[in-house]
């Protein structure tokens, strides 16, 4: 690993200003074609939950932590995961920005536990979360999501090649329009 990030640096910019350059010294490079290889590699070992009810989920640098049941039983078991994570998370210096983590709890009550803590701090509620490039919203609608996709499918002015007033017929160009949504 050592070879890998010898001599990589890094600098952040916020608008037009620079910060001056540090160099790497632990980490994967983003982009890099070995990279999520390597980071699978080093959170191989990252604790499991202890309970069927509770689930980690990871994708590339994607991480979520799911779980089920009754919010007096489930938020217990949530939280003692959590604090198992938190603490491998530290042994492997491995930064979570609390304030950016988000919970959300799936439900049609109006009342809702009190949050989850990673690192003794509450996660506060959210209505909705993205995750994956999913919009989930606390009640499962996905109507955010649909209405974000519609936005998009919009903006790539892509609706007149196929809305009710396409030129295109669906049964002559059938495997142009097959071909043509596979690439999407």
């Amino acid at each position: 690993m050592a070879t890998y990030l010898r001599g990589r640096r890094f600098a952040v910019r916020v608008g037009s200003n620079l910060s001056s350059e540090l160099a790497i010294n632990a980490g994967v490079v983003q982009g890099s074609k070995i990279g999520p290889v390597l980071f699978n590699i080093y959170v191989s070992d990252i604790s499991s939950p202890r309970n069927f009810q509770t689930r980690l989920c990871l994708f590339a640098d994607g991480t979520a932590v799911m779980s089920t049941g009754e919010s007096n039983d489930m938020m217990p078991e949530l939280n003692n995961y959590l604090e198992q994570l938190g603490k491998w998370l530290i042994r492997w210096k491995i930064k979570v920005n609390a304030d950016k983590c988000q919970a959300v709890y799936f439900t049609r009550r109006r009342k809702v536990p009190d949050p989850p803590k990673l690192y003794r701090r509450a996660i506060n509620w959210s209505k909705e979360t993205k995750y994956l490039g999913v919009t989930l919203d606390s009640r499962l609608t996905y109507e955010r999501h649909v209405n974000n996709i519609n936005k998009k499918f919009r903006a790539a002015k892509m609706y007149p090649l196929i809305g009710r007033n396409s030129k295109l017929s669906l049964r002559k160009n059938y495997s142009y329009t097959r071909s043509f949504f596979a690439q999407l």
